[in-house]
């Protein structure tokens, strides 16, 4: 789970409304590999779930994730790990 301090980063205008939803079932777990220097500002245990309506949903949030932000410095690549999950039906 994030935790308070976190939350201040990640804004709710940018979360999808309906991927929030406690009715969504394919979640994605993300995190910060050991080593990533954004940890020192998230904290070493930083997580964050979002959730989806379909698996096709969570699949297509798993390529934007990985792609190279638009304001990304040349060769800066994204150091996510992203885990799949799911809820019970």
């Amino acid at each position: 789970m994030s935790t308070d301090r976190t939350d201040v980063r990640i804004h709710s205008h940018n979360v999808n409304k309906d991927q929030a939803e406690n009715t969504a079932r394919f979640g994605l777990r993300i995190s910060l590999p050991p080593d990533d220097t954004f940890s020192e500002i998230l904290g070493p245990s930083w997580t964050k779930e979002c959730w989806y309506r379909t698996e096709t949903d969570r699949d297509n949030a798993i390529r934007e994730f990985r792609q190279q932000h638009p304001y990304y410095r040349m060769g800066d690549r994204p150091t996510l790990e992203i885990m799949k999950i799911n809820r019970p039906a």
